[in-house]
């Protein structure tokens, strides 16, 4: 392995600094609450999550309940009785 010349030390330092305020930049976009906002990206974007799966297992809990209410009616309107199997 080379040695590392003193320009490339210098190039190396530079990137890293900027990457560093960068990482430093994307944290205060995501952690810090935006100007106007009383909680951060991150929060607001967990909420949303929690709401969606909140939403879909209602809707999934919605739909059972309507499948067996309408079997209820299919076997109200033809007669079947569960108990005996007829």
């Amino acid at each position: 392995m080379q040695p590392v010349t003193r320009q490339e030390f210098e190039e190396i330092k530079t990137r890293q600094a900027e990457t560093q305020a960068l990482v430093r930049e994307l944290h205060d976009a995501l952690m810090m609450p935006q100007p106007g906002q009383q909680r951060s990206l991150l929060e607001r974007m967990a909420n949303v999550t929690i709401g969606v799966e909140s939403g879909t297992r209602t809707a999934r809990a919605v739909m059972l309940f309507l499948g067996f209410l309408a079997m209820v009616g299919i076997s109200l309107r033809f007669g079947i009785n569960v108990e005996s199997g007829k």
